[in-house]
């Protein structure tokens, strides 16, 4: 297994997507930076008879898919919201979510199940 990171470059990510397809892999995860822009990487790594699988975020733009793999972000963030409830001690205490390095669905999933977790704790049985 090789992991290459695109650093949110969608050239980059592209020239990844080459370098593996010259490296005979048979299997790619692509998690793209931009999904229309990672639909030519994807039609190249499958006319190179390489398996793509899309992770996160779905490319519209491209056939070239065999499997797409993806979570519920709500639920995720629902998760890490309750985690840090649980480890906040004392009374008063503030927690701070801070978003402005995430896309706004992401923020907005986020914003949503952390906001539960911290209601439901401080609600119980609501």
């Amino acid at each position: 297994m090789e992991v290459l990171f695109s650093q949110g470059d969608s050239a980059k990510e592209k020239a990844n997507v080459e370098l593996l397809n010259t490296k005979g892999v048979k299997i790619i995860v692509i998690c793209p930076q931009d999904a229309s822009a990672a639909a030519a990487a994807a039609d190249e790594a499958r006319a190179a008879g390489v398996k793509v699988i899309f992770y996160d975020r779905l490319i519209r733009d491209s056939a070239s898919l065999d499997y797409y793999v993806t979570f519920d972000s709500v639920a995720i963030e629902a998760a890490w919201g309750t985690y840090l409830v649980s480890k906040a001690s004392g009374s008063g205490n503030d927690l701070i979510m801070m978003n402005a390095m995430i896309k706004v669905k992401k923020r907005a999933a986020r914003i949503v199940g952390c906001s539960y977790a911290a209601l439901t704790a401080m609600l119980p049985g609501a």
